[in-house]
């Protein structure tokens, strides 16, 4: 078996969006009631009233947001939180991906003021993992060599100097491709769906199960 390739993350970013099965409509104009559960609720995670965002001047009630958030020197991992009358997104720019039962956490406590705010039952919720992984030694071409089979080979003409794999499955799919941002990096992209009634537990377990599983197919050395 080959020896497998020594990486390091120069960016990555976790999304987790939250649909509601109708708009917190009972809320609209009812300023203290929206911001102050989710106030309490992220403080243990460093954001701050004061940074918060009030986009609320739009036209169409569905441009409308607010955005908790971390003051802008906070060290990594960056995280926000975007909420809107019919949806709520947790983003977190630079997780560890060794303990991702912290950004977990966090999801954990937006959901938790979400649904003490609006009592309204999720519709469906969806993860999102985008990775620039920078292989140390090895070629990035080296690693995804492997996705081509015989029929590609005959596409096009010319040398091939990349390669990579888009997959959809149902409620899943994931993407593979050579990073535009980072030299001789791989750029990999995640993303499930699953219904409302998911634990944030059952969804890390998910979420675990997929990185590890793409790390032994591309070859990576280790775990994420």
């Amino acid at each position: 078996m080959a020896d497998k390739a020594a990486f390091e993350i120069p960016y990555s970013q976790f999304e987790y969006r939250v649909n509601l099965t109708k708009p917190m409509i009972n809320l609209v104009g009812k300023f203290q009631d929206v911001v102050l559960p989710f106030v309490d609720a992220l403080a243990p995670f460093g954001f701050s009233f004061e940074d918060t965002e009030f986009q609320l001047s739009a036209a169409k009630p569905k441009d409308h947001v607010i955005i908790f958030q971390q003051p802008a020197h906070s060290p990594p991992p960056q995280m926000r939180v975007a909420l809107k009358w019919s949806n709520m997104t947790v983003t977190v720019d630079q997780p560890v991906w060794e303990s991702p039962e912290v950004m977990m956490s966090l999801c954990k406590a937006a959901n938790k003021a979400l649904w003490e705010i609006g009592r309204v039952p999720m519709a469906s919720q969806q993860i999102s993992a985008g990775l620039h992984v920078q292989p140390k030694v090895v070629p990035r071409s080296a690693l995804t060599s492997g996705f081509l089979t015989p029929k590609v080979h005959e596409l096009l003409d010319g040398k091939i100097i990349g390669q990579g794999v888009i997959l959809h499955r149902e409620n899943a799919s994931i993407v593979i491709d050579d990073s535009a941002g980072f030299a001789n990096a791989l750029f990999i992209r995640i993303q499930r769906i699953f219904d409302g009634a998911k634990t944030i537990d059952e969804i890390t377990s998910v979420l675990i199960d997929d990185t590890t599983k793409v790390w032994e197919v591309v070859g990576f050395e280790g775990e994420l």
